[in-house]
Formats: structure tokens, sequence, C-alpha cells
């Protein structure tokens, strides 16, 4: 089995932006703003792997959980 490596922030970042090109075209994954900075509706500071912004629709996507972004979520 070959080994697989990442372009972006992980191996399942990766595979989501084939299948969001393979959807939707490969001139629509430019759209997509990887690991965007963003305030919640609580006005945090936070990270989402992905954004995606249509007209006014704005929508953060998280692929890896939020201790990817933010050490101190993490178990360790």
């Amino acid at each position: 089995m070959t080994g697989y490596k990442s372009a972006s922030g992980s191996a399942a970042e990766d595979l989501f932006i084939e299948l969001f090109a393979d959807t939707f075209g490969a001139e629509k994954a430019g759209f997509l703003y990887s690991q965007y900075q963003f305030f919640d509706i609580y006005n945090n500071d936070r990270f989402a792997d992905f954004f995606l912004e249509s007209g006014a629709r704005k929508i953060a996507i998280e692929i890896d959980d939020e201790a990817s972004h933010n050490k101190s979520h993490s178990g360790k």
C-alpha cells in the first residue's frame, strides 16, 4: 500500500478538497479558503479547516477536530 502524503493540513483535508472538486468542479474549489481564521457567534477567535462564502452565506467546514487548531483542546 502506498503511503499518502498530505498537501494541506491532513490527508482527510486533502480528500475533502478532492471530493469537493469532483462534486462541484475544480474551478469551484478555488472558492475554498484553507485554515481560515474567524470569530464565532460569541466573538471567540477560531480557525476552521475551510471557509466558503457564497453571497450572504458564510460556511465554516471543520474536517479534523478543534484540537488540530487549538492545542489547549487536546487531551495531552
